[in-house]
Formats: C-alpha cells, sequence, structure tokens
C-alpha cells in the first residue's frame, strides 16, 4: 500500500525568512520540516523547538546526474569565479542526494525555497522535481509585500507574461507604516562568516563582504532636471544571472552618463545596504565626472527626477507607481508593460534615452498590471514585518493551489 505524500519541506537562508516559514507552516495541511543554510536561521528553529535537519554523506548513492543539470544547479556561483568548480560539482551532487533522501524518507510533496538561483535551492529543486513534488518559491514584494510563486523569482515569476485586465483604478497608498521584527540572530552570522573567518567551497560570505571598509564620498546639491540611476547589490542574482547586458556597476554608470542628453545631469543613489561598498573605479568615475550622489528620501528622489534608469530593482516598479518613466537595462518581470522601456542591445543608446525623455506618459499599463499584482500575487505583509497576517486572501489562496 502506497504512503500518502502530504508533507512539507521549507528550505530558508536566514533567520527572517525561516521565520516567515515558519509561520506560515502553521497553517497548512502536513508535517512540516526546515533546512535553513545560515546559522541565524538554524538558531531560529532551534529557538521554537524544531530541530533543522542535517545530514552527512552517509545517504549518498549510486545516481547519475548530467554534466548540464550539474552546471545549471552551480551557475550563479560559478560565474562569480571564487569557487572551485570541482567543489561545486561534489557539492550540487551531496545536496541533491540529501534532498532526495529527505523528500522520499520524509513522504515530501511540496517544497517552499527562498529564490530559485542558489546551489543548495537549485539541488533541493532538481530533486523536487524528480520526485514530482510542487514547488513555491519565495521571495520579497514590492511595496512592502511578499511573493509565493509556483514559477519562479524576478524575471522567472509566473506572472511577467500575464495578460492582466485594464484597470486604471487609483492605486491605495500599500506602504503602511510596520513594526519590523529585529533578527537579533544575525550575530551568529556575523560572528562566523567574519571574526571566525569561515571558509565554503559553495557559500559566498554575504553578511560581512567590506564589512569594515567604506569609500567615501561626498553628496552635492543636485539640479533641477536630472535622471537618477539605481544601483542594486553586486553580487544579487538579479545583477549576475538577469543581466543580459552588464555585468558591473562601473559599466552600467559610465554607459548611462554617456549617452543620457547632456542637458540632465546624473544622480546616482547606493543601495541602502551597500552604500560605500561599491568598487573604488566607480567612485572615482562619479568624482572625475562631478556626478551626484542621491542622499534624500527615496520616494522624493523619484518624483523629482525626469527619469528613472534601473537594472532590473523593484525600485522600478515603484518608479512606475509614482507614475514616472522608467529605463529597465536588465531582465525583470515588470518590463514587459507598456510603460517601461527595455533597452536592447540593437538599439542606439543616444536615440533610446531621447526616446524615454520625450514620449507621452502613458501609464495605463502601469497601473492596471500593479492593480493586477496587489489583488491577485502580492501578499499583504513583508516578510520582515514584526506581526504577520496569516489570514491574507492571496497568501490563503497560494498556500491552497
Amino acid at each position: 500500500m502506497s504512503i500518502l505524500k502530504n508533507n512539507n519541506l521549507f528550505i530558508s537562508f536566514y533567520a527572517d525568512d525561516t521565520r516567515f516559514f515558519h509561520s506560515i507552516s502553521k497553517i497548512i495541511n502536513g508535517k512540516s520540516y526546515f533546512y535553513s543554510i545560515y546559522l541565524s536561521g538554524i538558531f531560529y528553529l532551534l529557538l521554537k523547538f524544531r530541530i533543522p535537519l542535517n545530514f552527512n554523506n552517509k545517504f549518498l548513492k549510486n545516481k547519475t546526474i548530467s554534466t548540464e543539470s550539474i552546471n545549471d544547479i552551480i551557475k550563479y556561483e560559478k560565474i562569480q569565479n571564487i569557487f572551485n568548480e570541482i567543489n561545486l560539482h561534489n557539492a550540487a551532487k551531496k545536496y541533491i542526494y540529501i534532498f532526495n533522501y529527505l523528500i522520499q524518507s520524509k513522504n515530501i510533496n511540496k517544497l517552499y525555497l527562498s529564490g530559485d538561483t542558489r546551489l543548495i535551492i537549485k539541488a533541493a529543486e532538481y530533486a523536487g522535481k524528480l520526485n514530482n513534488c510542487k514547488i513555491m518559491y519565495f521571495e520579497q514584494g514590492p511595496f512592502e509585500t511578499s511573493i509565493l510563486d509556483e514559477n519562479g523569482v524576478n524575471k522567472d515569476c509566473s506572472f511577467r507574461d500575464v495578460d492582466f485586465t485594464p484597470n486604471n483604478a487609483n492605486i491605495n497608498n500599500v506602504k503602511n507604516p510596520k513594526i519590523k521584527w529585529i533578527n537579533y540572530l544575525r550575530v551568529f552570522d556575523i560572528v562566523l562568516y567574519n571574526l571566525f573567518n569561515y571558509k565554503s567551497d559553495h557559500l559566498r560570505n554575504e553578511v560581512g563582504y567590506n564589512l569594515f571598509k567604506e569609500n567615501s564620498i561626498k553628496t552635492r546639491t543636485r539640479s533641477m532636471k536630472y535622471i537618477l540611476l539605481i544601483l542594486q547589490v553586486p553580487n544579487d542574482a538579479n545583477m549576475i544571472l538577469n543581466s543580459p547586458n552588464f555585468t558591473r556597476h562601473i559599466d552600467i554608470l559610465k554607459w548611462t552618463y554617456e549617452n543620457i542628453p547632456k542637458e540632465y545631469d546624473l544622480v546616482v543613489r547606493e543601495h541602502p545596504k551597500f552604500i560605500g561598498r561599491y568598487e573604488t573605479e566607480l567612485y572615482d568615475y562619479i568624482l572625475s565626472k562631478n556626478i551626484v550622489v542621491d542622499n534624500m528620501e527615496l520616494c522624493k528622489s523619484i518624483n523629482d527626477a525626469s527619469l528613472i534608469v534601473v537594472n532590473n530593482s523593484t525600485v522600478g516598479i515603484e518608479a512606475v507607481f509614482m507614475n514616472k518613466k522608467v529605463v529597465v537595462l536588465g531582465d525583470s518581470y515588470y518590463d514587459k508593460i507598456k510603460c517601461v522601456f527595455k533597452y536592447k542591445k540593437e538599439s542606439t543608446p543616444k536615440d533610446f534615452f531621447e526616446k524615454a525623455i520625450n514620449s507621452k506618459l502613458n501609464n495605463e499599463s502601469g497601473y492596471s498590471f500593479i492593480n493586477y499584482l496587489l489583488e491577485n500575487e502580492l501578499i499583504g505583509f513583508h516578510f520582515r514585518d514584526k506581526n504577520y497576517n496569516l489570514n491574507d486572501k492571496i497568501l490563503i489562496k497560494k498556500l491552497t493551489k
């Protein structure tokens, strides 16, 4: 007699996404098991009396996995060129065996994954598909929301190509002030990966990269006529995997500065978690060209700009919400709406910017897309909020699909 598969496996990175997964596990059917990649997530589970699952090589089996599949699993880490490729291959195989064993032994039929790009996540995804598991991918959404999607995250979200009904109704301000959860367990990650200088053959140190070293640059008074360039975290998956035109921020900066109309100043906004930590070459270029570095409140900076330039940051969709023209250089889930100007290499850069600036803004498709997201895709709380509304209708819909 076959055993009914009705259990869940949650795979997270840190304490904050582990906390989100642990919370939603309370309202779904079946037993739930958790695997956290970093120490903070493990300690969160221990404090909640949920023992995280850890394994060793005794579960390795003779199973042939194609080189093509392994290369897909290690793609994100391989592109960064900081890991030994043989070690990446070995790690990918071990995690596939681990998750395959776990899925089969614990009767797992649903996987909940944090993102869809890192080696451990991709290995779990591979094992899940081997066992015909339903997979849900988690990421933070725009407007202080969260996303659970059955197709993937970022450009792979199922709603990138959705046919949404025109809905030009006014959008309510969804950014209501919320109390954030203090991730005090993050200190364990910082201690392990920085003070103890822990090294991994497949995990990048993302909790202290340039922790004690920052480039300093003065901000200047901006002009009234400017184009706002949004920088992202350099090692983010969106920059590494979803950026067909550029691989470095310095290249984006130079290209933008050289091609925007001369009557506009360029204002650069750093990612709040990476202020002063980009490559020295970028700051040298900013100084040499007298480029303004933004230090104002984001909404004001967007509102005052003539044009917003992003690679694929969520700031792009927030700018659409604010009825602004947006240039998108990379791939994103919002890059196909009509009010967004998507750059393609065959375009002449200067002509492309002239067209974006001089075109008449028609944001009906942008408002309609955002209304569709708010009504169908965006869970009404952020995973770092202190309090969750587990009765959120979109959350319930996603969990019961």
